[in-house]
């Protein structure tokens, strides 16, 4: 039987009643100036009202929100905290939460919020559905992984849609337009690519809406459009073997697997029915409950309404959320009155998706390798760099040399003919003509100062380095594109707290000031918009 996770969580029967979507929570506020709280849907407090920043929903359990400092901050329905430096976070499914690590790289954590994986080379991903991730690779193409981060679905598409019900809709670039097809979890095709459709959604009770040329319907897992009509403006997914659709009038209506009317276009809003009640907009633009024959169950009383989804309904009566029976009678026990409910985009979604969220929404990876460019071309023992020093005479040779085999770059003449033989400094972008490409997000270039002239002053038939001259500093100019646009000054705490580390500074100080190595140099760090100033100061020598 296949899964239907996240669709109808039907698991606790109270009061006659249906509880869907067990460990969701919204957020909710005292007054507008108030702390924050979470109530879930059977009318309780979950999370006391105490958090400066307004955090997500609650699914599975767990909310997040965003530190003022920076980072993210779990929080879950004991009232238990996690701080964490992660950039960004999905919503818990399938025990699972897709982030964004404080390096820029995606990575999936367990229930527990622990590390499970670091989603190494991903640029995109998406939430568990069905147990496999859609991610996009390098090249820009989707595929899927499974929780093991093995590849499952070897990425080819132009765009996926997650996993529902077995089955995943797929997309391929075609000449003109966009072709749409559907497969199941080992990659085959359940419904062939075609370009005769310009919309698919997720399956959900075995068909997926499709829209063509000036038709919209319903497509069946074997391909065949079951309902179809020119007079829809919208089409809402099946629940409960029913679902809204919007008519030519912009009046909705319900109908059946058959494509027949339940309720014909006349509402005011679109019909879902939780525990056998529908939200009612009367002529007076307010709020009630109605029974799938439009008998009003509850009074158009209410300014605000979410759907009867536990023992009762958050209504909103003058400037306070009510907990409300079928009769519209206050049942809630809060100890202080509910001013400001964040339910807007989990009410969307449960009509748009029947899930708490949309599970397409994805997190894209904003990784700069600043670990590797450190330890190849700043390191002070291995890198790049650490072939120069202030001890020995600068030699152009090899510094042409390295280039040449590092970065495929060179010079139509030697690198001292390159230089004024007044100057005291040597670039590299002024020698080469152009950036050296660390990859596809850094490139930079390399300044040496000496303490004297680069070229030998003595008169000689053929041009030398001043023996002389010793170094006195290194300048490096890192621009930053793709991924790095714009980050230079986010970039530079970066790379600051990366050469902390690495060399095991215990003395930090904020990354706008000098610090100092183990050997004297002097590093300091400047960053503008989409550059990065790094100087390396060198002790003198006598």
């Amino acid at each position: 039987m296949k899964k239907l996770l996240l669709f109808l969580v039907v698991l606790v029967y109270s009061c006659g009643n249906t509880s869907y979507f067990e460990g969701v929570g919204i957020p909710a506020r005292e007054s507008n100036r108030g702390d924050y709280g979470i109530v879930n849907l059977d009318g309780e407090l979950v999370v006391d009202f105490e958090l400066d920043e307004r955090p997500s929903i609650m699914v599975e359990n767990w909310a997040h929100f965003e530190n003022i400092d920076g980072g993210i901050s779990y929080v879950n329905s004991q009232g238990e905290y996690v701080s964490t430096t992660h950039e960004s976070s999905l919503l818990s499914n399938e025990g699972h939460v897709l982030v964004r690590l404080n390096d820029g790289q995606l990575a999936l954590l367990n229930n527990e919020l622990k590390l499970v994986h670091t989603l190494v080379g991903i640029e995109e991903a998406g939430s568990v559905s069905e147990g496999l991730i859609k991610v996009k690779n390098s090249d820009g193409y989707w595929g899927f992984i499974n929780l093991q981060n093995q590849e499952v679905i070897k990425p080819k598409y132009y765009d996926v849609k997650s996993f529902r019900e077995g089955l995943a809709v797929v997309m391929e670039e075609g000449e003109d337009e966009v072709l749409y097809g559907v497969i199941d979890t080992k990659g085959n095709e359940v419904i062939g690519m075609t370009s005769k459709y310009s919309y698919l959604t997720s399956f959900s009770e075995g068909l997926s809406i499709f829209e063509k040329d000036d038709r919209m319907g319903y497509l069946n897992t074997e391909g065949k459009e079951v309902i179809s009509s020119d007079n829809w403006r919208e089409a809402w997914p099946f629940f409960n073997g029913m679902a809204t659709v919007e008519g030519s009038d912009r009046e909705y209506g319900l109908i059946d697997t058959d494509g027949e009317f339940l309720i014909k276009t006349r509402e005011f809003m679109p019909i879902k029915l939780y525990n056998d009640l529908a939200i009612n907009r009367g002529s007076n633009r307010k709020y009630g409950f109605m029974d799938i024959d439009r008998k009003l169950v509850t009074r158009t009383e209410f300014e605000e309404i979410m759907p009867f989804l536990g023992q009762g309904a958050y209504a909103k009566d003058g400037s306070e959320w009510m907990y409300i029976n079928k009769d519209g009678d206050d049942i809630g026990e809060f100890k202080e009155s509910i001013r400001l409910l964040y339910h807007e985009e989990f009410t969307e979604s449960i009509y748009k998706h029947n899930a708490p969220f949309d599970l397409d929404q994805t997190l894209s990876s904003t990784f700069v390798d600043l670990n590797a460019f450190y330890d190849e071309i700043i390191d002070p023992n291995y890198g790049f760099l650490s072939k120069f020093n202030n001890n020995e005479n600068f030699d152009t040779d090899f510094l042409d040399g390295l280039i040449k085999d590092k970065f495929d770059l060179t010079t139509s003449s030697s690198v001292l003919d390159n230089i004024s033989k007044y100057t005291s400094r040597i670039d590299t972008y002024a020698i080469y003509g152009t950036h050296m490409e660390y990859d596809e997000n850094i490139k930079f270039s390399i300044r040496f100062y000496f303490d004297n002239t680069v070229v030998n002053k003595e008169k000689s038939d053929f041009r030398s380095v001043n023996p002389e001259a010793k170094l006195r500093s290194i300048r490096i100019n890192l621009r930053f594109q793709n991924k790095g646009y714009g980050r230079g000054a986010e970039l530079q705490g970066k790379l600051y707290a990366i050469i902390n580390k690495k060399l095991n500074n215990e003395d930090w100080s904020d990354y706008y000031e000098d610090f100092y190595t183990s050997d004297g140099r002097t590093i300091s760090l400047s960053s503008e918009y989409s550059n990065l100033y790094l100087i390396i100061d060198y002790p003198e020598v006598d």
